[in-house]
């Protein structure tokens, strides 16, 4: 069976990590890295099932009708495989027992409107009439997960729970039980193991991965990281069936990516970018159309040919298809089939006039905000672009996003401005698009309710004055109607001549200026375009008076109108305004922009550049970025080889923190507080050792102690590390040290252990050996006392299974101290009976204070040394190494805290996220 079809596929990845004040749900801050990671690895072109575009992330959605809108959108479109997934808090209706997935505002106490029923996503499941996937995959990352099953099935009923066929249900955990959320580490649990799974592979697999092996391997790594591992749920054979390739067998050597072709196909022009990668050549536009770059965004046939651009308009042809995008529709084949010829048309100018391979081009277009990702019309006009550019990797960009990535780097905005609010005023031929970038997120204002402002109107005002005055004679209205060919090559060379009107006046800054209007090729002969030149009175007319496409506004006033529109629509002022598009080469914007909002409006320059320009830095951006987090990635080997060789040092550091004075800091103030309680055993007092250690760790002297103790460890550790970074962000032109880790705060990494909330949470660096000191220091220690304390031992010993008196016990035990120093075995006894047997108050009162810290302290010489060897030992011997360097370099959910590697990977992708 194959992979399913990327254009056929669709997901909707929903990540609640923040919840209302109120509503006691702790925030899960690892949810919206598991739908950037999911993402990116479900798209990724070698491993995944899904084009970008098909790959919907609602972060954070506040009501289930986002939920459901999006999962609807996405099983509508559908074909082969659907897949729902979701990360968050999840709930059980005390009454049903059904699963809720709660969001943003859900409320506990009204579950039934507030949050996700499964049962609303089971609705869309059965419904296979409407919804054609042959299979629908649905993950939930959440407590009592299993509960999507359970709750509507008997023990073994898999279809009456899931009421079709073709579904697989992956839990995070069973209907009873919580789902692991791994505080500080990257990924919640259930998920950072079907990451690792899916990333990794399985080398005894074939080429693919089923369902079932994903889900049998992702069980088995949570099974190693000490988690619950649930079961899946499916019916008929789903879980045969490959949903992606098999990474451990992935050749990963495929040729990398040297060219980025920034593809800005707009409805008035298209112009393509070119960036080399890895040498010296610069960004440049690619000729398009007869020694053009920018050429208009013109179909037509000549014979059997299809033709673009200026070829379109000077050849003969029956007809000739513009605006293309602006036009497009989903359910419309025919604009499809248009974008699709001209996009081809497009590479195969490219392939003629470059050095072209296609399977080390990256493709960048553009597309409007208002199509968001997932949304029908982008995901069918990803689909004509990639059959027509055949690109093997088409990335999309908001058209918004490209022209300020093309500010930066013209050093217009910098990277601060980027987070800040940015109205971009995009004037097209055939529309004003207004957008609000707030910390790059972008978001169209939708204008007022009248006809599209473009600076195509202008074209047709200035043909109506042109027509006027024509002294041919000639009925142009009779002749449009036979040729309406002619109509749109008139147009065209209207609008060539209208912005070099604009561009004169721009360069020579004087409005005494005239442009000759000549016939294009093709045009009818009757055609003469006598007297057809472009004047000031010309331009004012069109710009100033009334127009009937505007129901009587004039252009100036419209194009006010819609600025001062989108203004009162914003809740605050913008800190930054961009003009661009080839409208706005005229002068006046500027004037108007500046009087209404104070701000000296950007313009990139040219501006019909700056769209493909920032498309192809973002593909730039992207390729880098890949490629350096796979190096990082990379770094894992060599950063588990830095941290072994260095364990010994750590352990030496750790135990002499701990372990010297520890006699005397810990165990002696426990045996004093024993002496005093009204009842106890000895072997209590080794926990108390340990809670006294962890509440000393946590507090001001024990971090001081702990901190200087370690800083020259990790000092050590971090520059190793630096020497492994620096070297690939140097390959990469990124500063070198933008990788250097912070020294650990270690007051954050103990306070779970100094609150008593996990006696397993110590930090993902000192937990591991405060563990061992447990186990094989503090009961030691206490055993060894006794051995040579007669004075506090005695009180201790059960001889014939009672108490002896204090005076036989004195008397005998020379005796009894020499068969335990002489004989393990009876010290190993002796040691069990000590710590087992409740010793009588007065007996324990009779052992006095300043007796005990004698004894301890003559003892301390033996007992300390001893405490140091046994941490050192428990932490490099083999297994306890391999698991601590597990601890360090990757994370661990049993002990939360952030590995080497994932802390390096977050630090690299903050590097990259601004444009990626």
């Amino acid at each position: 069976m194959d992979l399913p079809s990327r254009t056929g596929s669709q997901a909707v990845l929903v990540g609640a990590s923040k919840y209302g004040i109120g509503n006691s749900l702790n925030p899960l801050p690892g949810v919206r890295r598991n739908l950037d990671d999911l993402y990116r690895v479900l798209t990724d072109q070698e491993i995944g099932f899904l084009s970008p575009t098909n790959c919907q992330r609602l972060y954070d959605p506040a009501s289930p009708r986002a939920v459901s809108d999006a999962l609807i959108t996405a099983a509508e479109q559908a074909e082969d495989t659907l897949l729902f997934y979701f990360a968050g808090h999840g709930a059980k209706a005390v009454a049903t027992g059904e699963l809720h997935l709660l969001l943003t505002d859900s409320d506990r106490g009204n579950l039934a409107f507030s949050a996700v029923g499964y049962n609303l996503l089971r609705a869309i499941l059965v419904d296979q009439g409407r919804f054609p996937a042959r299979r629908r995959v649905v993950i939930l990352d959440c407590c009592f997960a299993g509960a999507a099953i359970t709750a509507t099935m008997a023990a073994d009923d898999l279809d009456g729970a899931l009421d079709t066929e073709g579904t697989y249900v992956l839990a995070a955990a069973n209907d009873q039980e919580y789902a692991f959320a791994g505080a500080g580490a990257r990924n919640t649990g259930f998920t950072g193991a079907l990451l690792d799974t899916l990333q990794q592979g399985l080398p005894e697999a074939g080429d693919t991965l089923n369902l079932g092996q994903i889900f049998g391997q992702t069980r088995r790594l949570m099974r190693a990281r000490g988690l619950n591992a649930p079961r899946p749920y499916a019916t008929d054979t789903i879980a045969e069936l490959p949903l992606v390739r098999n990474a451990a067998h992935l050749d990963r050597r495929r040729a990398p990516i040297d060219t980025v072709l920034g593809v800005d196909l707009g409805d008035g022009d298209t112009v393509v970018t070119r960036l080399p990668l890895g040498r010296s050549e610069v960004m440049a536009e690619v000729e398009l159309d007869s020694g053009e770059t920018c050429i208009p965004t013109v179909l037509g046939e000549s014979g059997t040919i299809t033709v673009i651009g200026t070829s379109a308009v000077v050849e003969e042809s029956d007809s000739l298809r513009t605006r293309l995008k602006s036009n497009f529709t989903v359910d419309d084949e025919e604009t499809t089939q248009d974008i699709v010829r001209f996009s081809r048309g497009i590479r195969d100018s490219v392939a003629r006039r470059t050095t072209f391979a296609g399977d080390q081009t990256q493709f960048v277009a553009g597309h409007p905000v208002r199509w968001s990702a997932g949304s029908r019309e982008l995901t069918a006009y990803a689909n004509a672009l990639t059959d027509g550019l055949g690109a093997l990797d088409l990335q999309l960009v908001p058209e918004s996003r490209a022209v300020l990535l093309s500010l930066r780097h013209s050093g217009d905005l910098g990277d601060d401005d980027l987070r800040r609010r940015v109205v971009i005023i995009d004037v097209g031929s055939f529309s004003t698009d207004i957008t609000l970038v707030e910390d790059l997120e972008a978001v169209e204002i939708p204008g007022p309710d009248v006809p599209s402002l473009g600076a195509s109107i202008i074209d047709v005002a200035l043909l109506r004055r042109l027509m006027s005055r024509d002294t041919s004679g000639l009925d142009f209205v009779a002749h449009f109607a036979i040729r309406p060919q002619d109509h749109d090559r008139l147009l065209l060379v209207v609008r060539r001549a209208k912005e070099t009107w604009f561009n004169i006046l721009i360069d020579r800054r004087t409005a005494t200026h005239r442009v000759r209007v000549t016939a294009p090729e093709h045009v009818d002969d009757a055609i003469l375009l006598r007297g057809w030149s472009i004047t000031e009175a010309d331009m004012t007319a069109a710009l100033g008076e009334p127009l009937p496409e505007l129901s009587g506004q004039s252009w100036r006033q419209r194009f006010l109108s819609d600025v001062r529109h989108a203004l009162r629509s914003l809740h605050q002022p913008p800190d930054r305004i961009c003009l661009t598009g080839g409208g706005s080469r005229m002068p006046f914007l500027t004037e108007i922009i500046t009087d209404e909002t104070g701000l000296a409006p950007l313009r990139p320059w040219p501006p019909h550049l700056s769209v493909a320009r920032g498309l192809a830095l973002s593909g730039d951006a992207r390729v880098r970025a890949a490629g350096f987090l796979r190096e990082v990635d990379d770094l894992a080997g060599q950063l588990r080889d830095a941290v072994y060789d260095r364990l010994p040092t750590y352990a030496d550091a750790l135990a002499g923190c701990v372990a010297d004075n520890l006699t005397e800091r810990f165990v002696v103030p426990e045996f004093l507080a024993w002496r005093e309680a009204k009842s106890g055993t000895l072997d209590q007092i080794s926990g108390r050792v340990d809670e006294r250690i962890g509440t000393w760790l946590s507090g001001p002297e024990g971090t001081a102690s702990l901190r200087d103790a370690l800083l020259p460890w990790q000092h050590d550790l971090m520059a190793a590390v630096s020497a492994l970074t620096t070297p690939v962000c140097r390959r990469y032109h990124i500063d070198g040290d933008v990788l250097n880790l912070p020294t650990v705060h270690l007051r954050d990494h103990l306070t779970g252990h100094a609150a008593g909330q996990d006696a397993r949470f110590r930090g993902p660096v000192i937990g591991p050996a405060l563990a061992t000191l447990t186990g094989a220091a503090s009961l030691a220690v206490l055993v060894a006392a006794f051995a040579y304390l007669p004075v506090a031992a005695g009180p201790a010993i059960a001889i014939g299974g009672g108490p002896v008196g204090p005076a036989g016990l004195v008397g005998g035990f020379g005796i009894i101290g020499l068969f335990i120093s002489a004989v393990p075995e009876f010290r190993e006894y002796l040691g069990d009976q000590f710590l087992t047997r409740s010793i009588p108050p007065t007996i324990r009162r009779a052992l006095r204070p300043e007796v005990i810290r004698w004894r301890f302290k003559r003892l301390s010489k033996d007992i300390d040394p001893k405490a140091h060897n046994a941490i050192v030992g428990r932490v490099v011997e083999p297994n306890s190494r391999d698991r601590l360097t597990q601890i360090i370099v990757h994370g661990d959910p049993s002990m939360p805290g952030a590995g080497l590697l994932p802390l390096l990977r977050a630090r690299a992708e903050a590097v990259t996220s601004l444009v990626n």
